[in-house]
């Protein structure tokens, strides 16, 4: 990595909330792409943490079932987001997530527009321990 002058477009943050998700951001986004649910996608699994390495992917809805790879699905149980908006300063995008629990691992993949126009394809891995009330 190199430092060249330009904005550095990239999550800086992120936080449960009593109702989902909120990823903060190093820039202001556009808005519209912002808020464009067709732009994010979520999963998530639970592990079982051992001292072996490695555990299968177990479900968070139905904790005693094991989640069957497919090549058409995502590595974990689709997540589904009822709604994302930006907040007032630009910056934060907050996703509510109906049935959010704690979870070994959640990933959350976007591809949204920085204010600027540049684009800004992440995905991020997280564990979720509790949330707030």
């Amino acid at each position: 990595m190199r430092y060249t002058g330009k904005a550095v477009n990239l999550p800086a943050a992120l936080h449960t909330t009593p109702t989902g998700v909120a990823i903060s951001f190093t820039a202001a986004l556009d808005k519209e792409s912002a808020e464009d649910l067709g732009n994010y996608a979520a999963w998530w699994f639970n592990v079982i943490w051992r001292k072996e390495y490695g555990s299968d992917r177990w479900s968070p809805t139905e904790p005693n079932k094991k989640w069957e790879k497919s090549a058409v699905n995502p590595p974990g149980e689709t997540l589904a987001i009822k709604s994302v908006k930006l907040s007032d300063d630009g910056k934060t995008v907050i996703l509510e997530v109906p049935g959010l629990k704690p979870v070994t691992n959640m990933v959350i993949n976007f591809k949204i527009k920085a204010a600027d126009g540049s684009t800004i394809h992440q995905e991020i891995c997280n564990t979720i321990h509790n949330l707030p009330k």
